[in-house]
């Protein structure tokens, strides 16, 4: 794969939501676990990584155009209290140059994060090939072709955007197990901006086509902890560049969720992080 990137800004992650930071990797699941937990109904991870492709695998078959751009936005929020902004995200292709056997698609890769000393903007330039036989949008790649579920879920949540994940739902460093998987397939309105905009962005009665999948992962430690995990896609929205540990990838992700207790000095809460698509447009009007 012809790539090119320098290194992205590295996620702040507020304390109260340290995530995996808590993680014992060096414990063993039978050894230090002495009664059995019900975390709800178990599934393989083969069966997790098939519904994933599912969910994962119907996109915008146009290829990405001049113009092109995507707004995310990182969230934190405890239950029963307002969001808290901690990340932004603005990607855009700026140029696309035709070669012989492929086009070369530039882009400005923006993210703004919220450290202890405030807002720290990172802006990084990219690259990806496409072939020109291609009817769509695919990286050009030497390496045969992997399940996106098994590369997506390997990485740190979450995925590719806005980094600084410790552990991920098929990480390898602590053990852990699969329960209540669940997708939906159904329409949602349009994110606000596009909504907003003329002819809302082209996207018919303004209603997104939207793939879902939900299920908890169980990191067994000393003390067993569960994360929930929430991931939507959609056709209808452009295909934007992530950044994994097998390099860059094409995706359409419109959402994802991570929710978990957390212990506070005042007692449980229930905290969530999520990244969520609020602006795009396919090409410049």
């Amino acid at each position: 794969m012809k790539t090119n990137s320098r290194p992205f800004a590295t996620l702040f992650l507020l304390s109260i939501f340290s995530l995996a930071g808590c993680l014992d990797p060096g414990q063993n699941r039978d050894d230090e676990v002495q009664s059995p937990l019900d975390f709800g109904p178990e599934v393989s991870q083969e069966e997790l990584i098939r519904a994933f492709d599912e969910v994962a695998s119907h996109a915008h078959e146009g290829l990405p155009e001049t113009g092109q751009f995507v707004y995310f936005e990182e969230t934190q929020q405890v239950l029963g209290s307002s969001k808290v902004l901690i990340g932004e995200l603005l990607q855009s292709i700026d140029l696309i140059t035709p070669l012989e056997k492929y086009s070369r698609y530039s882009g400005t890769h923006t993210v703004r994060t919220l450290t202890e000393e405030g807002w720290v903007t990172d802006k990084s330039d990219f690259y990806f090939d496409v072939d020109v036989e291609q009817s769509t949008t695919t990286l050009r790649t030497e390496e045969p072709p992997i399940s996106k579920a098994l590369s997506l879920l390997s990485n740190s949540m979450p995925l590719g955007l806005f980094k600084g994940r410790t552990f991920s739902p098929l990480s390898e460093e602590v053990k852990s197990s699969f329960h209540h998987l669940s997708t939906q397939h159904r329409s949602i309105d349009s994110p606000t901006k596009p909504k907003d905009q003329k002819n809302c962005t082209e996207i018919p009665r303004c209603l997104i086509n939207v793939s879902e999948i939900r299920f908890d992962v169980v990191y067994w430690t000393a003390s067993p902890e569960k994360y929930s995990y929430y991931f939507s896609y959609s056709p209808d929205i452009p295909q934007y560049v992530i950044f994994t540990k097998d390099g860059m990838m094409l995706d359409h992700k419109l959402e994802s969720c991570i929710t978990r207790s957390v212990d506070t000095t005042s007692g449980k809460v229930v905290v969530a992080q999520c990244e969520t698509l609020k602006d795009f447009q396919f090409r410049y009007p």
